[in-house]
């Protein structure tokens, strides 16, 4: 069996003037101009990434804690760099995520959330949203007793 490829596009004038000029040779699909007419008739798709916002934190220790992770997210994915999140932990402003929950609980929590191939980052809303269930759970076994 013999392949051949069969160019079924309309040739494109590359050295025109900035401007892209289609052959008519395209028929419908003929257009002139920098931007085709399907997409400019579009709106812009809004972005796919969003940051948490620290008005998705149940306490005030949660919101700084958001705070503090959208400032050092840069690309505005939602992750961090696991030993900075563990830094921002150790922060007196986020103390009150910690502080009445076991070692245990933050570490598997931190690796629950893990991402990258590496586990190098950590998405830190789930990571707050956990630690203020877990630090609400220990305040209520605490009053419960």
């Amino acid at each position: 069996a013999t392949f051949s490829v069969v160019n079924q596009l309309a040739p494109v004038d590359v050295f025109a003037s900035g401007a892209a000029t289609h052959s008519a040779s395209a028929g419908a699909a003929a257009f002139s101009g920098p931007v085709s007419p399907a997409v400019a008739s579009r709106a812009r798709p809004q972005s796919a990434r969003k940051t948490p916002s620290p008005r998705q934190a149940a306490s005030v220790c949660g919101a700084a804690f958001l705070e503090i992770c959208a400032t050092l997210d840069r690309l505005r994915v939602g992750q961090v760099e696991r030993l900075r999140l563990e830094r921002v932990l150790n922060d007196e402003k986020c103390a009150g995520l910690v502080v009445e929950v076991p070692v245990s609980v933050v570490r598997d929590t931190l690796r629950a959330a893990s991402c990258g191939r590496e586990g190098k980052f950590v998405a830190y809303l789930p990571v707050c949203r956990a630690l203020e269930a877990a630090t609400a759970a220990a305040r209520a076994a605490r009053a419960a007793a």
